[in-house]
């Protein structure tokens, strides 16, 4: 088994990350194939319960891109963030079945993109500590 080095613009960090889950190993197109599942099924989600809630949860538009982000890789991760701010907004942002393309798109897409960062930072902090304290 490989170990995975991390490499920043200030040299490295020389913290080991985990080697490529199978589902990146796999052709990209099923990658691209997978993420846009994810962010299908958060859709579908949020549109199940859009009626009942007063806010739709577009946090798990956000998990989606971070699934992507962990088990496919970047490309895929940012197809994810672009088909769920687009899908927010057509959706379940007032006006409804509109695409607008305003700052509120902007603004998803750009919430999306912190949680998947996050998610990402988070695999890397639970593999360099080995997920322990």
């Amino acid at each position: 088994m490989k170990n995975w080095r991390l490499i920043s613009a200030n040299g490295g960090l020389g913290g080991k990350i985990p080697p490529r889950s199978t589902l990146a190993k796999l052709h990209p197109v099923v990658r691209y194939a997978a993420a846009c599942g994810t962010t299908a099924l958060a859709a579908a989600i949020v549109g199940a319960v859009d009626i009942t809630l007063l806010f739709p949860p577009f946090l798990l538009f956000a998990m989606a891109a971070g699934l992507s982000l962990l088990f496919c890789g970047l490309g895929p991760c940012l197809l994810s963030i672009g088909l769920g701010a687009l899908t927010s907004d057509f959706f379940f942002v007032q006006p409804r079945y509109e695409l607008s393309l305003n700052g509120t798109t902007a603004g998803l897409a750009s919430v999306y993109a912190v949680c998947a960062a996050v998610c990402w930072i988070a695999a890397q902090w639970a593999a360099k500590h080995g997920g322990s304290r």
